[in-house]
């Protein structure tokens, strides 16, 4: 009597496992993923792959970041490959010039 809701638990465990383990689940990296060209306010109408005349380049674009690109320290503080979100907080409280290192093809440039 309890074969088929055992068999159905059973099931749900391996294709969740499967799902999981072969797919994998979202993460933040300190891998670059995409560099915008340009910074364009929210109400712009624009496409997204044009820049319109006058807009200001992107601080990543202007510093030389490209996709692939994999962030080794910031500030002189050193990052793993999974410490995206502590990377994401140490951006996001940093202003003004700060000296970047990446991993790019094997070697490291700042």
């Amino acid at each position: 009597m309890a074969a088929g809701p055992l068999m159905n638990l059973i099931l749900a465990v391996v294709l969740f496992a499967v799902t999981l383990m072969g797919i994998g689940v979202v993460t933040t990296s300190t891998t670059v993923g995409s560099v915008n060209a340009c910074v364009v306010p929210a109400s712009a109408q624009t496409q997204q792959d044009q820049c319109p005349p006058g807009a200001p380049a992107a601080p990543a674009a202007a510093a030389g970041f490209q996709p692939g690109d994999r962030i080794v320290a910031f500030a002189g503080r050193p990052f793993a490959e999974f410490d995206g979100p502590e990377l994401q907080q140490t951006i996001r409280a940093a202003e003004g010039p700060v000296p970047v290192t990446v991993d790019r093809g094997g070697s490291c440039s700042t």
